[in-house]
């Protein structure tokens, strides 16, 4: 989980952090008293990565160097890029303009003070995707890069709209910008998990509505791996 990037500006963000064009500064995080698991004790916040945390900014940069070299390996080996899409709403950092991964407060996290909400667009995804499709060839000319568009429902909104019309949005537009991009670009494919998903109706989804069973995450993973790999 703390890996993971559901929005567009945080993916551009690792590749771009690969590539050398930004670099995160030692005093770069969220000191916070965290009530979730340490009962009110004090610790460091990376606001660039789920949940990573420290005792100390020197313990946080420590699992930041660590995941960020993991990131990097996996960069350099990959022949295929998978990359899901999620979000459209996001938070911008008011002192750098950079994004946050996760909005303010996400598992009892900080940045509340430290961020503002922006509704990005269709121009905006499209400009990342195609940033991210550039990044990676310059890693790996000849990888494969799939996008594809979570199936998982929105949760909340910021946008003080109703969650079902939000997420609508959302999905509708990342799944555009995929296919733009998917049409421009070479060696891009778009793999329909969400629309797979939704195919299948009440079937795919949990009691909660939102996330997917684990079955038909196996199906879909099955159809993936038949499609794009030649390990089946």
């Amino acid at each position: 989980d703390i890996i993971n990037y559901y929005h567009t500006f945080s993916i551009k963000q690792e590749f771009e952090r690969y590539h050398g064009l930004w670099k995160q500064e030692k005093d770069d995080y969220w000191k916070i008293r965290y009530e979730y698991w340490l009962k009110g004790q004090e610790v460091y916040q990376d606001p660039y990565r789920r949940l990573v945390m420290g005792r100390s900014p020197d313990a946080l940069f420590k699992a930041i160097d660590l995941l960020t070299e993991c990131t990097r390996q996996g960069m350099e080996k990959a022949d295929i890029f998978l990359i899901t899409l999620g979000l459209i709403e996001v938070w911008k950092k008011k002192d750098n303009g950079l994004y946050a991964c996760e909005f303010p407060g996400y598992g009892a996290g900080g940045g509340h003070d430290k961020t503002e909400f922006h509704l990005s667009t269709f121009q905006e995804n499209y400009d990342n995707l195609k940033s991210v499709v550039e990044l990676i060839r310059k890693i790996n000319k000849d990888a494969k890069i799939v996008f594809t568009v979570s199936p998982v429902a929105l949760g909340k909104t910021f946008t003080g709209n109703d969650v079902v019309i939000a997420n609508t949005e959302s999905k509708s537009l990342l799944r555009t910008v995929a296919g733009q991009v998917q049409r421009e670009e070479k060696d891009v494919y778009y793999f329909p998990s969400f629309e797979i998903a939704n195919c299948l109706g009440k079937a795919t989804y949990k009691e909660t509505g939102r996330h997917v069973k684990e079955d038909v995450v196996f199906a879909i993973t099955k159809v993936f791996m038949q499609s794009h790999s030649d390990r089946k």
